[in-house]
């Protein structure tokens, strides 16, 4: 039998419980971002950004989207199957095939890691920093897979609770290993133990979860599951793909900054990255976690006006967000970075208020246009899209890098030239696909029908 539909109306979704604490949690990832700034200071940040940089190509090499493949499945129960023994099927199968995926990246890590690091820092690194950088991101990704499908709960107060749980003891692991080894040493020894209570708690709170929702987490039906995952293999091919892309895109552009810059330079990357990655994309994850299950849901529907709705609710309050973070950015932090963090620091502002205008296109366009991409199973043309929008980035970074200043302000306005590419390009795909759904796409599909109606 198919998945039981809630009655509850998918726009009105009660999230905002789960927004404040994903912005207790951004604002400590935040002050700890800092903090590790503060303590190593640029050019030892700029180390671990070369670090992060080679371990994230390599797990983004291994990357197929299997998050967003388990996402469809866990609504496609087949009808002959029992849809709760489906669904702990999907998670089992998720979280397993994750776990595989980041051992094997672990260890290509280990083989060919230390071998490259010379090509983008001169200075000394310890062989140990990198195989333990990817144990972290091992862990982070099955934790975030676990993670992610919580969301299909609609338990939104234990994932706000785990998100702040999470993120109190990483900063309290965090400030107390580098205030007693404050060097690159500690730095990750605090992320190994940090990233090991992280798995713990969501492991255990993940497992309540799906059990008071009486989903038989011991008897799944692995059958069931693998034959939608079959099904939809064709996403895992071109899932892949994109996670060459993504490479390009979030990983391997740090490597770029460092190839063209100096260590400091590539520091201000790595600090502008983090404090928006983990500050915005925190805020980011709240929306999603609430609105995305909620999206794919109306188009499952077929509740069109709904998702028009709610797509453009996530629009304006982005922009609304974004010009207010970008006002008090310019106003606050010219005079507060050296205070907090050095006079090493000077000028990181301008990066980090530059690329804040990304939260307007991954939380204001991304979640509804990739929810149409993966009802669609259209996920073909977004790689394609998405490889182009690399190479724009790519060609635009070099193009300030060797024309006008290597630095991390051009870094930074090459990373967001990927998504003026980008969203415009899957704003057409989606309008294929789903033309009545989208913000102005009805307007679009009415003006078209008055046209053949007069011809």
């Amino acid at each position: 039998m198919s998945a039981p539909q809630p009655q509850k109306d998918p726009t009105r979704e009660p999230g905002g419980f789960l927004v404040a604490c994903n912005a207790v949690s951004a604002g400590l990832g935040c002050a700890i971002g800092l903090f590790v700034a503060r303590v190593l200071g640029p050019e030892q940040l700029g180390v671990t950004a070369v670090i992060a940089g080679i371990n994230g190509s390599i797990a983004a090499f291994l990357d197929v989207r299997l998050n967003d493949l388990a996402a469809k499945a866990f609504y496609q129960t087949a009808e002959s199957s029992d849809a709760r023994a489906h669904q702990a099927g999907v998670i089992w199968t998720a979280v397993c095939t994750t776990s595989a995926l980041a051992l094997v990246a672990i260890l290509l890590s280990i083989v060919i890691g230390n071998r490259l690091i010379p090509l983008f820092t001169p200075a000394t690194v310890a062989r140990w920093w990198l195989p333990a950088n990817a144990l972290v991101l091992g862990m982070n990704l099955v934790a975030g897979c676990a993670k992610y499908l919580l969301r299909f709960t609609r338990h939104y107060t234990q994932i706000g609770v785990l998100t702040v749980a999470v993120s109190v003891t990483s900063a309290l692991v965090t400030v107390a290993v580098l205030l007693g080894a404050p060097s690159l040493n500690g730095y990750y020894m605090a992320a190994l133990v940090g990233s090991a209570a992280a798995l713990v708690a969501t492991c255990a709170v993940s497992w309540r979860a799906w059990t008071a929702a009486c989903l038989p987490m011991c008897s799944p039906s692995w059958q069931s599951a693998a034959a939608v995952f079959r099904a939809n293999a064709r996403m895992l091919f071109y899932g892949n793909l994109l996670g060459y892309a993504k490479l390009l895109q979030r990983s391997a552009d740090t490597l770029l900054v460092a190839r063209f810059t100096d260590d400091r330079e590539t520091g201000l990357y790595k600090l502008t990255r983090t404090i928006v990655d983990n500050g915005l994309a925190v805020l980011q994850e709240a929306f999603n976690q609430v609105y995305f299950p909620s999206l794919l849901e109306m188009l499952a529907r077929k509740m069109a006006d709904g998702f028009r709705r709610l797509a453009r609710r996530l629009l304006f309050s982005s922009l609304r967000i974004t010009a207010a973070l970008v006002a008090a950015e310019l106003l606050i932090l010219p005079w507060a970075v050296p205070i907090v963090l050095g006079e090493g620091y000077r000028g990181v502002h301008w990066p980090i208020a530059v690329f804040t205008v990304e939260f307007i296109f991954i939380t204001g366009c991304y979640p509804w246009l990739w929810a149409i991409t993966i009802h669609s199973g259209r996920l073909r043309g977004f790689t394609a899209a998405a490889v182009c929008s690399v190479g724009v980035q790519y060609a635009v970074a070099v193009f300030l890098f060797t024309v006008l200043r290597p630095s991390a302000l051009s870094g930074v306005v090459a990373a967001l030239s990927y998504y003026f590419f980008l969203i415009p390009a899957v704003y057409l795909l989606a309008r294929r696909a789903e033309p009545d759904s989208l913000p102005g796409g009805l307007l679009a599909v009415r003006r078209k029908q008055r046209w053949s109606e007069r011809h």
